[in-house]
């Protein structure tokens, strides 16, 4: 969502969206890494609430004294989520001149590489990622209630955490957090770190002016459909329906607060 927000504000200075696209895509590399290994752990522990008593990580008690095998069990589930094989592919292609040569286009645009019909289809398949993802969200929906979110193969506990999740005080705590709480915390804290450090000029040029305006719409729009798909890939229909649930609930009441605050950011670092 920044993204777009981006091209709109930007589409007439060249040199401003590139550095916003290329520090967003900076910032995604992270998320997706810690979101795939530290998110994936949190949801998949819920998942397998009242499953896994007495164990860690899908280890047995023995595992769990060895903690060198945990360890590298732990390393190698991270590094088998297909986004986090993507990101490190992406890294090595932007960072490795040899595979810079074979797949990147030069910056004058006068040469194709000699893998460029890879590169070009990679990209298409990237951009799907988002369609696909909004189906996903849209497939919980229309699927959740026939899979059984309340059926008698739902153990007690999850069907409890499911009703917690899905009460109208956990949506409104849930908005209120991610809404109003997080935008004005890390949007004063921003604010408040320049002065202290002495960095105001780094918002004076149109470029900081950009980059600090994208770091302050990142932590105003809600978050995107991932965390419905982990369920649906730890085959968990239950859970992925309920997040859907809440997380269209969020998008509703998000849309007066994003434009209320996307356009006092503009006004704070003076676009």
């Amino acid at each position: 969502m920044p993204a777009l927000f981006a091209q709109s504000l930007f589409h007439d200075r060249p040199e401003v969206l590139r550095h916003v696209v290329g520090n967003l895509a900076l910032y995604l590399l992270g998320w997706n890494l810690s979101f795939w290994s530290v998110g994936y752990a949190l949801i998949e522990s819920a998942a397998n609430v009242g499953e896994t008593t007495g164990k860690l990580l899908h280890g047995s008690a023995r595992d769990v004294k060895d903690g060198r095998r945990v360890i590298v069990e732990t390393v190698q589930r991270v590094l088998s989520k297909p986004p986090v094989i993507g990101v490190l592919v992406g890294l090595a292609v932007g960072l490795l001149p040899p595979l810079q040569y074979l797949f990147l286009p030069a910056a004058d645009g006068l040469s194709s590489p000699p893998l460029a019909p890879l590169f070009r289809a990679a990209v298409n398949l990237g951009a799907a990622a988002v369609p696909g993802s909004t189906l996903v969200l849209a497939g919980s929906l229309a699927l959740g209630r026939a899979s059984g979110c309340e059926g008698d193969d739902v153990p007690a506990t999850s069907r409890d955490m499911l009703e917690r999740l899905l009460s109208w005080r956990s949506l409104a705590l849930v908005a209120l957090v991610r809404l109003v709480a997080l935008p004005m915390v890390a949007g004063l804290g921003l604010c408040s770190l320049l002065g202290q450090q002495g960095l105001q000029e780094i918002s004076s040029t149109s470029v900081g002016q950009a980059l600090m305006y994208l770091i302050l719409a990142q932590v105003s729009v809600p978050s995107a459909c991932n965390s419905t798909l982990i369920p649906q890939l730890l085959g968990r229909p239950d859970i992925s329906a309920a997040m859907a649930r809440v997380q269209v609930g969020i998008y509703l009441l998000a849309v007066p607060f994003v434009c209320l605050w996307l356009a006092i950011w503009l006004r704070v670092v003076g676009l």
